[in-house]
């Protein structure tokens, strides 16, 4: 499921040169709030840990001065941002005409409401269909869609084998290599509880480091959980709850008493920073205040943002969501985002569009389809291939020209949740609470694809005396072709891959 920000008529288109243009404003009208971009993006102070104090002086100063300049009453409910010189207000429709007038500023762009769209196609409340599923097959055999051994959970997502982050058979995987300790990857989501068992390590430490709500809803809201559980689970899920899918599953089409699994994320060993950005009240400045405090407050390593745009001409989302973007990878942070689940239409969404981060597509996993019975599964032959193209993903060109970087598991997987949340319930009624829920969309695709970040900066600083790789170093890795004598093919999907030692020689 990827998210969707709405940004309607823009004040101010972003200039290349000189003042935004502005459409004619009279005096009359009701204040509105806005988005005010500033053409200096101070790129001799990058938004480094630091640098960061230096930038947000820097940053505040510039914007006073803009703000200084505006005649009339006061702006109101002003935000400074630092990782991107640029402010939200309230101001009245003259000032809005000023700010856009002003040679200082490139943009100004409405603050307008962040809305959820309706979730992705996929397996609903009694949407079985067919037979029952298949007995249970020995546990993590090819083909197994519950374990013979309840005591032995099926590890799950099965993109954890799809991209060789872990084995279930003994062969040779990312988990032997790395498990993203040290490194740390925000995300931005709605709410959930970061404290759920499934985020607290063996040992009794929280996988979460940090967790804030630029919502505006507050922590306690239950309305909204789906995202934040995908997201938080895809990188770092411990796999120590074990989910019955018994209990899930419609029992028009049941699975035996049992069918236990357990779900890990590709980095367990990763710190999470959650964001919550998406309440009923929540705004543009919301979602760019939470990359802003990811990258000047957390430091984190990574940012997955499973969250996407349609404009056309895209210009005003390049306005916001790039300004930040570009500023974090500045800053060496790692950007992974969602493209979209447009399908067919061909439509990536922004910040996919953004050349510097890392934009994911999705694959399939149908191991999912054969636990519910869902799309007809049980007319099959009972068998399934994984790691194709899923037909929701977005793909085509972007207005710059450019694709999708990679493609990685979307359709479909298991994740945590929490009964508490309206969102996770079971197949079974539409009332009844779940631990588990079914997860995917390039929303999927994007934390996955930040937990194999994760991995690979964990495994350069190993390797390199603890420095951290480039962002463009990160996605060269990922996105690389890996040689042919390399453990896994060439491709362009996410994988993690390695080299086989090298024969020792003779001294």
């Amino acid at each position: 499921m990827a998210l969707a920000v709405t940004i309607p008529f823009a004040i101010g288109q972003p200039a290349t040169a000189g003042p935004s243009t502005v459409k004619p404003a009279s005096a009359s009208g009701a204040d509105r709030a806005v988005v005010v971009v500033l053409h200096d993006q101070l790129g001799a102070n990058p938004a480094t840990k630091a640098q960061s104090s230096n930038r947000k002086a820097k940053a505040t100063s510039a914007q006073d001065a803009v703000l200084g300049r505006l005649s009339g009453a006061k702006p109101s409910k002003v935000k400074h941002f630092a990782l991107g010189n640029a402010f939200s207000a309230t101001v009245t429709p003259d000032q809005a005409a000023a700010l856009a007038a002003d040679p200082s500023v490139a943009a100004v762009l409405p603050d307008s409401k962040v809305q959820l769209p309706a979730p992705t196609a996929g397996p609903a409340a009694g949407a079985s269909t067919g037979t029952s599923a298949k007995a249970a097959t020995p546990n993590d055999a090819p083909g197994a869609i519950c374990p013979a051994d309840p005591s032995k959970p099926l590890l799950e997502p099965e993109a954890l084998t799809s991209i060789h982050a872990a084995s279930t058979d003994g062969s040779k995987s990312a988990a032997d290599l790395a498990s993203g300790a040290g490194v740390k990857v925000a995300f931005l989501a709605d709410n959930m509880n970061p404290n759920y068992a499934d985020f607290i390590r063996p040992d009794g430490s929280h996988v979460f480091a940090d967790y804030q709500d630029f919502s505006g809803d507050g922590p306690n809201t239950t309305d909204a959980g789906a995202e934040a559980y995908g997201d938080a689970s895809s990188i770092a899920a411990q796999g120590t709850v074990v989910h019955d899918l018994s209990k899930f599953v419609n029992q028009a089409h049941p699975l035996p008493p049992g069918c236990n699994i357990r779900i890990r994320g590709v980095a367990p060993g990763a710190s999470l920073v959650g964001l919550n950005v998406f309440g009923s009240t929540a705004t543009n400045s919301a979602v760019l205040q939470a990359i802003d405090y990811a990258v000047t407050v957390d430091h984190v390593d990574v940012i997955n943002e499973s969250l996407g745009l349609n404009q056309y001409p895209d210009s005003s989302s390049r306005a916001l969501f790039q300004v930040f973007n570009d500023q974090a990878v500045a800053a060496g942070i790692t950007v992974t985002a969602s493209s979209g689940d447009a399908g067919i239409t061909g439509t990536i969404g922004s910040p996919a569009t953004d050349p510097l981060v890392i934009s994911a597509g999705a694959t399939t996993d149908n191991r999912l389809y054969a636990q519910t019975t869902y799309a007809a599964f049980p007319f099959s032959n009972g068998k399934w291939i994984s790691d194709n193209i899923s037909a929701l993903s977005s793909s085509g060109l972007t207005q710059g020209g450019r694709t999708v970087d990679l493609v990685a598991p979307g359709e479909g997987n298991w994740s945590d949740c929490e009964p508490t949340y309206a969102e996770c319930r079971t197949f079974q009624s539409p009332t009844q609470g779940a631990d588990v829920q079914s997860f995917g969309g390039t929303s999927e695709s994007a934390p996955l694809t930040a937990g194999v970040a994760a991995l690979v900066i964990q495994a350069y600083r190993g390797t390199h005396k603890g420095a951290s790789p480039s962002p463009a170093l990160v996605k060269q890795l990922i996105t690389g072709t890996t040689p042919a004598t390399s453990a896994c093919r060439p491709t362009s999907r996410v994988r993690v891959c390695w080299m086989p030692a090298p024969p020792s020689r003779p001294r």
